[in-house]
């Protein structure tokens, strides 16, 4: 049954915190910061915009969001498309900057590892408006087992499966005209095996899913 109800401007991927009872929503505009304390009763806490300080990024389109143990993390498309996106860390409690990390091209879905230790990102480099590669897709594996403020990342990418296009057509993986698998597969979402050592990755216009092994950052 319906507890309560809240319009916002988009609400395609939302994380919930349970410390602080807010729920972060995606948007084109920013992050949407929205209390649940009382679910009869939700609101619009604030709106932040991520091109405005402390952030100072060129783009404040948000494409995912995720949280745990009190960190938010969001992936923030650039304004070019072909750039190199975000990941923007904050504190969940206080909404405080903690790190901001430059991931793959177009990131469009992110996710923590089952320990919190990393956080995975499904970057895209999705098609442009023109039909060229946006970019080469891939995975960012962001650690921050040293700490936020430390964070290191890791990309898996596709290059290694170059020249196999035609065995891979043959088994059923739909790649497009002459392109190579690296410009051609767009990673989309990331499940994580429990234990945190694999993930599966859809290549949902290529018909198919990659297998990460996360600690060596290698598609398999």
């Amino acid at each position: 049954s319906v507890i309560g109800t809240l319009g916002l401007a988009g609400a395609e991927i939302s994380a919930f915190d349970p410390g602080s009872q807010q729920l972060f929503v995606t948007s084109a505009d920013g992050l949407q910061v929205v209390d649940l304390s009382d679910p009869s009763a939700p609101g619009l806490v604030t709106t932040i915009d991520f091109t405005a300080a402390p952030f100072n990024l060129d783009s404040s389109d948000i494409t995912s969001v995720a949280v745990k143990g009190g960190i938010v993390a969001v992936s923030v498309l650039a304004a070019d498309k072909a750039a190199a996106g975000k990941v923007v860390l904050m504190d969940a409690a206080t909404g405080d900057l903690l790190g901001v990390v430059d991931v793959g091209v177009h990131p469009d879905n992110l996710v923590f590892t089952p320990d919190g230790t990393k956080i995975l990102v499904a970057n895209e480099g999705e098609y442009l408006d023109d039909g060229t590669p946006g970019g080469k897709g891939s995975v960012s594996i962001i650690d921050i087992s040293g700490g936020v403020g430390a964070a290191t990342v890791q990309t898996a990418g596709f290059t290694a499966f170059d020249g196999q296009e035609d065995a891979l057509r043959a088994a059923g993986v739909r790649l497009f005209g002459d392109n190579s698998v690296s410009d051609d597969v767009e990673p989309e979402y990331v499940a994580i095996s429990p234990d945190g050592t694999k993930a599966m990755v859809t290549l949902q216009e290529a018909n198919a899913v990659g297998l990460l092994d996360i600690a060596t950052a290698t598609f398999t």
